[in-house]
């Protein structure tokens, strides 16, 4: 840009010279037109009043002498053809000197749109760049929420599948303990002589049935818990991807913007790598409160 102004400048000062210049030979050439000639001047030194001069035989040598007088208005006349041949090299010397400015300028302007074209292609370059990089960022902050959420979820089933697994166990057990005692009880009484006994053992195969009952009661009370558990965490994890999946919540410049304005990141006062950095931070926040309120509401029976 520096060299475009200085070659600019030379080419005004040339225009101004070959102005300068080609105005002196039409001075020159005015001056010489208005300057009288001498052989117009002659015939008014020649015509006086009186008599006519006597002659003399020396004037015949005399005249012969200044014979060559006429010769003057040839040199006028080369002087004249000399001045408007430097004219005419004036002026062609100003027409290239114009065309030189012409063209530098306009290379000045080419120079100067292609710089200011480059600035806006690297800006918007840079600025491409930095969404990239906020968006990579978001999106791996989100594949590790999704992570964590996984996991606990992954951690939470295991547990739930243990403790059915160790009821239905004890319960099994228990429904074991209560069969052996029915066939005891059935063995006790076949062997009973008295009524009394056979009552008692009755009695006793009763409760045993009973207990039987609730124990199977029991053991279907706790596989319908453990589908409903099933199905909250299904409900759960259908939540979780919900709320991760970024068809359902994109990150969009609009919300970005409306969170950073919202937490007092001002566009006059913070660039935008600021405003997006807060953004990011906010939605950060608010995923992990989302996490901590599935949690809980997973801890709660």
């Amino acid at each position: 840009m520096a060299k475009g102004a200085r070659k600019a400048k030379a080419a005004a000062r040339a225009a101004r010279a070959a102005d300068a210049g080609a105005a002196a030979p039409t001075e020159s050439a005015s001056q010489e037109h208005a300057t009288p000639s001498p052989t117009h001047e002659a015939p008014a030194e020649a015509t006086h009043d009186g008599p006519p001069p006597a002659t003399d035989p020396r004037d015949g040598a005399g005249k012969a002498e200044a014979a060559p007088a006429p010769a003057a208005p040839e040199a006028g006349a080369h002087e004249l053809e000399s001045l408007r041949t430097q004219l005419d090299a004036a002026r062609a010397e100003l027409e290239d000197v114009q065309r030189a400015f012409a063209e530098s300028h306009s290379a000045f302007a080419e120079q100067l749109v292609a710089m200011s074209t480059q600035h806006e292609e690297d800006k918007q370059a840079a600025i491409d760049e930095a969404v990239r990089e906020k968006q990579a960022a978001m999106d791996e902050a989100v594949r590790a929420h999704q992570s964590a959420l996984d996991a606990a979820a992954r951690d939470k089933q295991a547990a739930l599948a243990e403790a059915a697994r160790a009821k239905q166990a004890a319960l099994d057990e228990a429904a074991q303990e209560h069969r052996t005692a029915l066939a005891r009880a059935q063995e006790a009484h076949a062997d009973a002589p008295t009524t009394a006994e056979r009552d008692a053992l009755v009695a006793e195969r009763d409760e045993a049935r009973a207990a039987l009952q609730k124990a199977t009661e029991r053991v279907a009370a706790l596989e319908a818990n453990e589908v409903q558990h099933a199905t909250e965490l299904a409900a759960l994890r259908t939540q979780l991807a919900a709320l991760t999946s970024p068809a359902t919540h994109p990150p969009r410049a609009e919300s970005l913007a409306e969170i950073a304005d919202a937490l007092g990141y001002r566009a006059p006062d913070y660039s935008l790598l600021e405003s997006l950095h807060a953004a990011h931070h906010a939605k950060y926040a608010a995923l992990h409160a989302e996490l901590l309120e599935l949690r809980a509401a997973a801890a709660r029976p």
